[in-house]
């Protein structure tokens, strides 16, 4: 009886918590489980404004090698399930995957000056 009490306590405390963060700051969306935290974060804004501003090719190129990804990790998934291989097998040959098949950083269009060294 007594751990039954405390779990409702904390639950409560946790509700109050989130209804508290989200009465300080009510532009904040409210996340099941009483999180006041923002749904979309900054990262993941900064990431989406970089993908936005890519070129259609180098778009494409990411979608390709996505979809690569996606097809190498199901095969992957498939050699586990029937055994060939085991989970950490398939999670060594992913990262070597991933080492082979990384995508080129775009190079810039405009070097920087290089500061005279004195």
């Amino acid at each position: 009886m007594r751990s039954f009490a405390r779990v409702l306590i904390v639950v409560t405390a946790l509700a109050v918590t989130g209804a508290v963060s989200h009465a300080q700051n009510p532009s904040l969306p409210v996340r099941p489980g009483g999180r006041g935290a923002p749904a979309d974060s900054a990262r993941r804004q900064a990431m989406k404004q970089r993908f936005q501003s890519l070129t259609p090719e180098q778009k494409a190129a990411m979608k390709q090698h996505a979809q690569a990804a996606r097809a190498e990790q199901k095969l992957l998934s498939q050699e586990v399930k029937s055994g060939q291989i085991t989970r950490q097998q398939a999670r060594m040959q992913m990262r070597a995957w991933q080492k082979a098949n990384r995508v080129p950083k775009p190079t810039p269009l405009t070097k920087r000056p290089t500061k005279p060294s004195s």
